[in-house]
């Protein structure tokens, strides 16, 4: 299913878009704590620089003293002082 298809799909039910599956989700708590939800898989990771694969983009999360805290199939948890995230 394409995105534009679940964003459609979703709006006839009256639902938003990320709760649908294989829509990420990022909620950013302050600068220093971040949850990705529905991701791709890590593409890189470092201190200052963390990409996570999207289905067509890459998410960038830039920073200082990023920490991959936690991940598992449907879920990363970063902390650490976010800067920027950028969709590539």
């Amino acid at each position: 299913m394409r995105d534009e298809e679940k964003r459609l799909g979703a709006a006839r039910f009256g639902l938003p878009p990320e709760v649908m599956p294989g829509v990420p989700r990022l909620t950013l708590s302050g600068a220093g704590e971040v949850l990705i939800e529905n991701h791709g898989g890590l593409k890189s990771y470092s201190r200052d620089t963390v990409e996570v694969r999207g289905k067509n983009y890459t998410l960038r999360i830039r920073g200082e003293d990023l920490s991959l805290d936690g991940m598992t199939q449907t879920e990363i948890y970063l902390s650490g002082l976010v800067a920027s995230v950028e969709l590539c």
